[in-house]
């Protein structure tokens, strides 16, 4: 049960981590100097990722070992998510706005069952909860799965506080940062960089408590992760 705790909550923060202080708003373009990730695979096991950019400098599509991401979008903003198998999408997700901030995600999951997410932020415009509710298909309402509360400090995440509803248990988790280039910063839209808690900077400790968890960077000259404990990152050069 604790590497499905863990599970949920790495994909929720830990390999994805931009502060506030320097997101890209949604009326500006990213940053043209900035060098835009290109692969990342796993140390232990065959995956990889790679990233394709389209005309405005954002991720439109991620293919892994397994499947295709597309990232549809309305100007600036990410509308829609899908990923394909075999070249057949077999999952959409669809996130809802606010203005510049997205509110809700809707999507099906697995086994007929249906998610929604909703995301509350605080009067800075950080992410401040996020609610995951999910639905069987011969349900008729939706119930509250999972939350995280987040915990801020200099516009970092410094803690998660996952309340695993479902199994009325409720986990503390603690984060320090480098003061390196993030990998996925700057490469997606911030409105979605928020809720995907892609920060500036790269979670380089994290503690549930009992123990810590180093992940050991290593960079290059201009400060970009070459690799980490678990992964390999390459990128493509500057334009």
């Amino acid at each position: 049960m604790k590497k499905i705790i863990l599970g949920l909550l790495t994909s929720t923060i830990l390999f994805s981590c931009s502060s506030s202080d320097d997101e890209t708003s949604l009326n500006e373009q990213p940053n043209p100097n900035m060098l835009k990730l290109k692969t990342v695979q796993e140390k232990n096991s065959n995956y990889e990722e790679t990233y394709y950019y389209g005309n405005n400098d954002y991720v439109s599509k991620m293919e892994n070992t397994h499947s295709v991401y597309d990232f549809i979008y309305e100007g600036n903003k990410i509308v829609s998510r899908t990923e394909s198998y075999d070249g057949e999408v077999v999952f959409r997700l669809d996130y809802y706005y606010s203005g510049d901030l997205i509110i809700e995600s809707f999507g099906n999951i697995y086994d007929g069952r249906t998610q929604r997410i909703e995301y509350t932020y605080d009067n800075a415009g950080r992410l401040v909860l996020e609610e995951i509710y999910e639905k069987d298909p011969i349900a008729s309402n939706f119930v509250l799965m999972r939350t995280y509360e987040y915990k801020y400090d200099n516009n970092f995440i410094v803690k998660t506080i996952f309340n695993y509803v479902v199994m009325n248990s409720v986990y503390e988790y603690n984060y320090k940062y480098d003061d390196k280039h993030n990998p996925y910063y700057g490469i997606y839209p911030d409105s979605y960089s928020k809720i995907h808690k892609h920060f500036r900077n790269n979670i380089i400790t994290s503690n549930d408590g009992q123990y810590d968890t180093q992940y050991e960077f290593e960079y290059d000259l201009d400060g970009y992760p070459t690799e980490n404990r678990y992964k390999v990152f390459t990128y493509y050069p500057k334009k």
